[in-house]
């Protein structure tokens, strides 16, 4: 196809800058990259050829950039990071070497307010989430994923998370959220966030509470502890 849009006149665009530094970098040519480097430093400050490498989950090129210089807590458009990007790649590899060099686990992106672990599991990329939910100290996410053990660690470090809120006007707080479709991990997850003080009784935009939330989902224990909670306040 190529040849014949060039038999038609056609003729390859012309890279230059960023974008001919980024082509460099995804394909691999360390040489070339660096020589672009060398002519240009401020090259490597901008956020979108690592933004680039880590949505095609391109190891190769994430590690290229990351030893030429390139900062895995660069943010793009929205405050998004390349941690975020890569978590929606699919690549364990990518996300292993965003987070070694220093990627935010617990970035909050400036749109949805999601962490990488958020668009993992948004995503559709519970491998990806699992590996994050071991360092992330996310307790809506880890609450919605039924990460119990991992939930229990960061609120004992501090119990304040158990009320962390967000705009979310449906579910501002992490009890509004519990596992879905699966009422024995609910109650676990309820009980957690309430032995650490979570609030049973705040009322979404709508003037709901956690209560009636999990009333919905039939989740009769949680529903039954945050009750109580609630009466013990």
């Amino acid at each position: 196809m190529l040849s014949l849009l060039e038999r038609h006149g056609a003729r390859p665009a012309e890279l230059a800058g960023v974008q001919a530094f980024q082509a460099a970098a995804l394909a691999g040519d360390k040489e070339r990259a660096r020589a672009m480097l060398v002519a240009d430093p401020g090259l490597i400050e901008n956020p979108a050829p690592l933004i680039t490498a880590a949505e095609f989950g391109n190891a190769g090129a994430v590690a290229l950039l990351l030893s030429l210089g390139a900062s895995a807590r660069s943010l793009g458009k929205d405050g998004i990071s390349p941690l975020h990007i890569a978590a929606q790649s699919g690549s364990i590899e990518t996300v292993d070497l965003l987070v070694a060099a220093g990627g935010d686990v617990d970035l909050q992106e400036q749109r949805w307010g999601g962490t990488p672990l958020s668009w993992a599991v948004m995503m559709g990329q519970p491998h990806i989430a699992e590996r994050l939910a071991l360092l992330s100290r996310d307790p809506r996410t880890l609450a919605y994923m039924g990460q119990t053990e991992r939930l229990e660690t960061i609120l004992g470090e501090d119990p304040a998370r158990a009320n962390l809120a967000l705009p979310d006007p449906e579910g501002p707080t992490t009890l509004f959220i519990l596992p879905p479709d699966d009422a024995d991990r609910a109650t676990s997850v309820a009980r957690i966030l309430l032995a650490h003080g979570a609030d049973a009784a705040r009322r979404n935009a709508q003037g709901r509470t956690p209560i009636d939330v999990a009333r919905d989902q039939d989740f009769h224990e949680a529903v039954a502890l945050m009750e109580a909670s609630v009466r013990q306040a």
